[in-house]
């Protein structure tokens, strides 16, 4: 990745793997956003977006909608935008679920209880 392309849309080093190249699989690049945003410009379908960048077309939609520019009331898709949304959604600290959810919190414990008890008695054969 130039550096051009690094400081335009100021990624975090965090962002980034050792040798300086985007993480791949999990999270788009901003090379595939720019991908996005070009071809989108181009008013080509979700599909063929994620025909040409090798991704799911949910995957080109989830993005199109979660990470557009909205700022002029319109729908537009800016890399650079886009970019800085997903750094600022992946943030942390977040509130962990279980934390946040009660309910939640006791069914986990209580199946971690109920494990225990069911590794006891398989070791001692009762």
């Amino acid at each position: 990745m130039s550096g051009v392309v690094q400081r335009s849309v100021r990624l975090q080093p965090d962002l980034l793997a050792r040798d300086g190249t985007p993480f791949a699989g999990r999270y788009l690049s901003v090379a595939e956003r720019e991908e996005i945003a070009l071809v989108r410009a181009h008013k080509d379908s979700v599909r063929e977006i994620g025909r040409r960048t090798e991704r799911a077309s949910t995957t080109i939609s989830r993005e199109l909608r979660r990470n557009a520019a909205t700022c002029s009331g319109e729908f537009e898709y800016l890399a650079s935008t886009a970019q800085w949304h997903a750094e600022r959604e992946s943030k942390r600290p977040k509130v962990a679920k279980l934390a946040a959810n009660k309910a939640l919190r006791q069914y986990v414990q209580g199946r971690g209880a109920l494990r225990r008890e069911l590794v006891t008695c398989l070791r001692t054969g009762r």
